[in-house]
C-alpha cells in the first residue's frame, strides 16, 4: 500500500525516467589568434638625420637652380633690345638658353635629392642607394669649391659644410643597410 499524501499537498508524480537533458553541445572552438606583427626595428637616428639632410640640401639646390633658370631667361631677353641686338646678334639668346639649361639640370638634381631624402625616411632600399650616389656626386661637386675660392674670401664655408653633410649621408646610409633590408620586407 502506498501512502497517501496529506490533503494540503498536491500529489506528486514519481517517475522512473531520468529528467530530460539538453542535446550535447560541441566544444567551443576558439578562433585562431591573429599572427604576431613582424617586428621592424625603429628607424635609426642616423638614417633620420641623413634623410632630413638630403631633403634640406635638395630643396636649397632646387631653389638655386630656379634662380639660375630665371637668370638665364633674363640674359636671353636682353637680346630683345634693339641697340644690343645689332651689336651682339644672337649671343645673349644663346648664352641665356645655355644658362637656363644648366639651371634646369640643377633643379632636377635638387628634386632628385629631395625625393630620395623623403623615401629614405620611409625606409626604401632604392632610395638609400640613390641617396648614396647623389651624395658621392655632391662630394665631387663640392671639392672644387674648397680650392677655387681661397680661404681669404670666406667662400670655403659653404662647400665645406656641404662636403661634411654629404660625407655624413654616405656614412649613415652605408652602415644602416639592415634597417632598409628589414623595412623592404614588410
Amino acid at each position: 500500500m502506498e501512502p497517501t499524501p496529506p490533503p494540503h499537498m498536491p500529489p506528486t508524480e514519481t517517475s522512473t525516467e531520468p529528467p530530460a537533458m539538453a542535446p550535447p553541445q560541441p566544444p567551443m572552438v576558439q578562433p585562431p589568434a591573429p599572427p604576431a606583427p613582424v617586428a621592424i626595428p625603429g628607424r635609426p637616428g642616423m638614417v633620420t638625420a641623413a634623410g632630413v639632410l638630403m631633403i634640406v640640401i635638395g630643396v636649397l639646390i632646387a631653389l638655386i637652380g630656379l634662380v639660375v633658370v630665371l637668370g638665364g631667361s633674363l640674359i636671353g631677353s636682353v637680346g630683345n633690345r634693339p641697340d644690343i641686338a645689332t651689336e651682339l646678334g644672337n649671343i645673349p639668346a644663346s648664352l641665356g638658353g645655355f644658362i637656363a639649361a644648366i639651371g634646369a639640370v640643377v633643379v632636377a638634381y635638387g628634386a632628385l635629392e629631395l625625393v630620395s631624402g623623403i623615401f629614405v625616411l620611409l625606409g626604401r632600399g632604392w632610395a638609400r642607394i640613390t641617396a648614396i650616389i647623389l651624395a658621392v656626386l655632391g662630394v665631387l661637386f663640392s671639392l672644387p669649391g674648397l680650392f677655387g675660392n681661397g680661404v681669404r674670401s670666406g667662400g670655403v664655408v659653404i662647400p665645406l659644410a656641404l662636403l661634411v653633410a654629404y660625407l655624413f649621408v654616405i656614412w649613415a646610409l652605408s652602415v644602416n643597410g639592415r634597417y632598409f633590408a628589414a623595412a623592404d620586407r614588410r
